[in-house]
């Protein structure tokens, strides 16, 4: 992967974020990244993510996605009560549904307006990052797809 992490000339970018330290500052980047108003879709997700990033940060990006009004979408396998805990605390900026297609809780993908990133949730942890707004397009059609067919 590392060596695929590199710029083009097209203006594509793949980075490579790994370790737990790694984790926790791109995910509070990514919350400051986050345009007032913009919809994250949450293809997959953890409760592993709130014992990586800590009560600390998880405050921090609340507060962060609460000024920005920022919306997330996300598609879960099950439901853990630490993600039915975090969406409630969004005051209704969060809304998950469950959908048996999704992988387990060992992965996701984050899907924004310009790029993608896929999460792995077991050792060696890491982050890879895809800025391509075609490819995001893609991933979010397929998102909006199953999400319609989720409860």
């Amino acid at each position: 992967i590392s060596l695929l992490s590199h710029k083009v000339s097209s203006g594509q970018e793949i980075i490579v974020f790994e370790g737990t330290d790694e984790f926790r500052r791109y995910e509070e980047s990514l919350y400051y990244s986050f345009r007032n108003d913009e919809l994250v879709r949450y293809l997959g997700i953890s409760p592993q993510w709130h014992e990586i990033v800590g009560e600390k940060l998880e405050s921090r990006l609340l507060k962060i996605q609460g000024q920005k009004r920022v919306h997330m979408h996300a598609l879960a396998h099950a439901l853990a009560p630490s993600q039915r805990s975090y969406a409630a605390r969004t005051k209704g900026l969060a809304t998950i549904r469950a959908n048996n297609l999704i992988s387990t809780d060992t992965n996701n993908t984050v899907i924004l307006h310009d790029r993608i990133s896929i999460r792995s949730f077991v050792e060696p942890m890491f982050v890879v990052e895809i800025v391509n707004k075609a490819l995001a397009k893609n991933y979010q059609n397929y998102f909006d797809f199953l999400w319609q067919r989720s409860k």
